[in-house]
């Protein structure tokens, strides 16, 4: 467990704090318990609570989360491994103390010592004040219009009389929650002018689907060293797929992609979840690989590198089996069954007779000049602009590595493209607010890619299956490459599971029927997305309407908007 400085205390605390707002209500107080001593004994020694806890909030339950703690602490004897935040209930919570809930000395006493009670405790390492004392909340998204009443408190006896509890040793700092920049500035400012403890840590809503903290707060959190304490890290569980049983990201690694087409751009994903109750995993093919191999290298699996000659031989008969050469060596290995992971270029598919396959293909007539280069992402979501130039996408690796393409003529060349044009030729195509806040720099891989689409059908030959590219390929457009592959896995797997735990081959013999359905959706939407967003060389003025017209249609369509996110996402699997 990593640690580092609450605010300017000198206070080291855990980088995961442990909230506890349910125990009481949602969760039993054993329950309360086994999460404090798991914590704990991995590293975490930073609690947070508050006077009003459990949620939902009632009259009868009220301080019970701190009564919980303060049981576990004492039996555990414990306190001095903890650091121990709680809240003074702010106004408009009239189930606390009767309503009484102003921040002035009396309450903010009162509250204190209700808490310490409760908590068994002498004193409250980060008291903070739950709610602003004003027209304001920052709870819930950008363009809320309901506010909490302003009471017209004095926020300078507040200020005083936190330092009294300071000074009488009740509490050893305090901070703010779900506030604003202009709110913890005037604490700051008024602190300072009072010779008073400054306010050292906020407590705001952030995560991955709430990312108001970056648009002030976070400069003023820096520059004057008060730290985050950030609440729903995990967008109360949306980002994990906790609220869709099908959608369960991978390794848990998630991020969220935002599509911005066109050159009027908005916000799509805000709504994915809207439209569709599910969101967009990124997992990149890079750490699909590396994950893959730890695991076969945890499992003891058998890697072979740098094979040269592959070929399967005797399809369909009882002694099937691959041969290779190694280091120059002959090598033969037998098969059950033998799996084409081999794509496009591979020779597993090569080796089925040209009768007994269909091929379906579209070469597009143009490719994607991408690069890389070691520069901030100009959006941390996904930008898609039509342009008359042609397309063109703007997204990220991380924070400081971006990934931007322009369409291209196949018969273009990388040479014929220094840095200086592409980003010139980039800027040109994206959206105005978009072109003129990116930040350029020195490429540091450049190439162009052809794109087609591509299906063979079926997806196997008697025990030879294939797989991902090598049965199909999607125009990147879509972003259903990989995605397809799995899909691909998880029929074959299972078919293979029930083949040797139950002796039963139906899901074998069913694999290409159910693979294909998936892959041909994918490939209608790769291809919509490709002839929407696309320029063509035979495209005429008619064609650039309908095109216009289209993206104007999903700006303001809801149901193509959820068309749209429900194919982004990833349609369901269907059942075996």
């Amino acid at each position: 467990m990593r640690y580092q400085p609450l605010g300017h205390t000198g206070i080291d605390v855990s980088i995961i704090c442990l909230g506890t707002m349910t125990w009481g209500e949602q969760n039993t107080p054993k329950e309360g318990f086994d999460q404090m001593d798991h914590a704990l004994e991995n590293g975490v020694n930073f609690f947070d609570t508050a006077e009003m806890y459990p949620v939902d909030v009632r009259a009868e339950t009220y301080g019970h989360t701190e009564s919980i703690i303060g049981d576990w602490m004492s039996d555990r004897a414990c306190r001095k491994d903890i650091i121990l935040a709680s809240k003074v209930c702010g106004p408009g919570r009239h189930h606390v103390r009767d309503g009484d809930t102003r921040f002035d000395r009396k309450t903010i006493q009162e509250a204190c010592e209700g808490s310490l009670s409760r908590l068994q405790t002498d004193y409250i390492d980060l008291y903070q004040l739950h709610w602003p004392d004003r027209g304001w909340t920052d709870f819930k998204s950008l363009g809320q219009t309901d506010y909490i009443e302003d009471v017209g408190a004095n926020r300078d006896e507040t200020i005083a009389a936190l330092d009294e509890l300071v000074q009488a040793g009740k509490i050893r700092s305090w901070g703010v929650s779900n506030e604003s920049a202009w709110g913890l500035m005037d604490y700051i400012q008024r602190s300072d002018a009072n010779q008073s403890p400054r306010p050292v840590g906020i407590q705001n809503a952030y995560s991955l689907l709430n990312r108001k903290f970056e648009l002030a707060l976070a400069e003023v959190a820096i520059r004057e060293d008060v730290g985050l304490l950030a609440y729903a890290p995990i967008a109360a569980g949306v980002l994990t797929g906790k609220y869709d049983p099908n959608a369960k990201p991978v390794f848990n690694t998630v991020e969220i992609e935002k599509i911005l087409p066109h050159r009027h751009p908005f916000l799509f994903v805000d709504k994915i979840i809207d439209l569709t109750d599910k969101h967009v995993t990124v997992y990149g093919q890079t750490e699909v690989t590396k994950d893959l191999y730890e695991i076969i290298e945890k499992e003891n699996g058998n890697i072979i590198n740098c094979a040269e000659d592959v070929l399967p031989q005797k399809i369909g008969e009882i002694n099937s089996f691959v041969t290779f050469k190694k280091n120059g060596i002959e090598n033969k290995i037998m098969c059950d069954f033998i799996v084409g992971c081999d794509g496009y270029h591979g020779i597993s598919r090569k080796v089925i007779p040209e009768n007994l396959i269909n091929i379906f293909e579209r070469v597009y007539p143009f490719g994607w000049l991408g690069i890389l280069s070691e520069t901030p992402p100009v959006k941390e979501e996904l930008i898609y602009a039509n342009h008359g130039n042609g397309f063109a996408l703007a997204s990220m690796r991380n924070s400081n590595l971006s990934r931007y393409y322009i369409q291209t003529s196949l018969d273009d060349r990388v040479e014929c493209w220094d840095d200086k044009r592409f980003w010139e030729e980039l800027k040109r195509r994206l959206p105005i607010e978009a072109s003129e806040s990116i930040i350029t720099g020195p490429s540091i891989e450049k190439s162009i890619a052809p794109l087609r689409s591509f299906v063979c059908e079926p997806m196997n030959w008697n025990n030879l299956f294939l797989v991902g590219d090598a049965a199909h390929i999607v125009p990147p457009t879509g972003a259903k490459g990989l995605n397809l592959a799995v899909s691909d896995v998880y029929y074959l797997f299972n078919g293979l599971k029930k083949y040797y735990l139950f002796n039963d081959n139906k899901d074998l013999k069913n694999y290409s029927t159910k693979a294909l359905s998936r892959v041909w959706k994918a490939i209608r939407f790769s291809w919509w997305m490709t002839t929407t967003f696309h320029k063509f060389p035979e495209q005429t003025s008619f064609d650039q309407r309908i095109q216009d017209s289209e993206l104007e249609y999903l700006e303001n369509s809801i149901a193509s908007q959820t068309v749209l996110a429900e194919n982004y996402v990833g349609l369901p699997y269907e059942e075996l």
